[in-house]
């Protein structure tokens, strides 16, 4: 994995979120976030619910000049849940933002992800299959960005 950028995303007083930008074995951009479990010392093996996996535009973006980097955006104050913050993606010439889940979208997210553990827990092999393969293709689901500016001046730097 060739790690580009991380952010640390505060999701309550004690618990964090780590999001990280890389390049996989296909050479394709990709935003993960993954839970810290703070008692263990570890991350956290499933994606986080709060931001799921995404495959941000690798073309838009060019490592040999200006390698992206990840900003995280707190909620603002005085929030109407329009926005829960997000991930700012910045580098080249744009900036892409990607929002955080909803808190009613957090739960259902949490209830879905349990209800699949379960299904690959059983005992039916169809059951199990048919889990993984849902699993499969709600994992890198294009997710579109909450908005896309294009920066005509310099490349972003900091």
């Amino acid at each position: 994995m060739n790690l580009l950028s991380l952010a640390f995303i505060p999701t309550s007083a004690e618990s964090y979120t780590l999001a990280m930008l890389h390049f996989d074995f296909q050479q394709r951009l990709q935003l993960l976030a993954r839970d810290i479990q703070i008692y263990d010392h570890q991350l956290s093996p499933t994606p986080s619910q709060l931001l799921p996996p995404l495959s941000p535009p690798g073309k838009w973006f060019s490592i040999e000049e200006q390698t992206p980097r990840l900003i995280f955006v707190p909620s603002p104050e005085d929030s109407d849940n329009e926005c829960e913050g997000g991930i700012l993606v910045v580098g080249g010439r744009k900036i892409l933002l990607y929002d955080l889940a909803f808190s009613d979208l957090l739960e259902q997210n949490i209830r879905k992800s349990r209800r699949m553990e379960k299904k690959k827990k059983s005992r039916n092999a169809d059951e199990v299959a048919d889990a993984k393969q849902k699993e499969m293709e709600r994992e890198w689901r294009t997710k579109k960005a909450r908005a896309v500016i294009a920066w005509p001046w310099s490349e972003v730097t900091a």
